[in-house]
C-alpha cells in the first residue's frame, strides 16, 4: 500500500498481519519480506506503524529480524525500549522447537475444527440429496 493512502492504524496492522501470515512461509518469502520490512522500517516515522512492523517481525521469528531492529532501535521512545529489548533478544534466539509445537497444535485443531465442519457439510448435503431422491 502506497505511502499516505491509508491510515496509519490500518498500516500498522496490515504490516502486522504479514507477519502472521509468514509464520509458516518458505525461508525465500520470509527473507524477501524481511528487506521490505526493512525498507519500511528505515523510511516510517509514525509510532503504530513501527509497531506493527516490531510486531511481525516477532511473528516471523527469525535472527535476521533483531539485526533491523537493533538499526532502528532510536526510533522507538524509551518507554518502548524495554519491549523492543525482549523482542530482540527472542528473535536472537531464533523459533524454538517449543514455539514450532504450538504452532503445529494450533494448526492441529484449526484442521480438526475444519474437518468436523466439512463432515456436517457433507452429511447436511446428503440429506438433502436423499429429500430429493425421494
Amino acid at each position: 500500500m502506497p505511502y499516505g493512502k491509508a491510515p496509519e492504524r490500518i498500516r500498522g496492522k496490515l504490516i502486522q498481519a504479514i507477519g502472521e501470515a509468514l509464520t509458516w512461509a518458505e525461508p525465500s518469502v520470509k527473507a524477501r519480506t524481511l528487506e521490505r520490512l526493512g525498507d519500511i522500517l528505515r523510511a516510517e516515522r509514525d509510532e503504530k506503524v513501527l509497531y506493527g512492523i516490531v510486531m511481525a517481525l516477532a511473528k516471523i521469528n527469525e535472527p535476521a529480524g533483531a539485526s533491523l531492529l537493533e538499526e532502528a532501535r532510536g526510533k522507538f521512545s524509551l518507554q518502548d525500549q524495554p519491549r523492543i529489548n525482549r523482542v530482540i533478544k527472542k528473535l536472537q534466539k531464533g523459533p524454538t522447537p517449543g514455539d514450532q509445537k504450538k504452532i503445529a497444535e494450533k494448526d492441529w485443531d484449526d484442521m480438526k475444527k475444519l474437518v468436523k465442519k466439512l463432515n456436517a457439510r457433507v452429511e447436511t448435503l446428503e440429506a438433502l440429496v436423499k429429500k430429493d431422491s425421494k
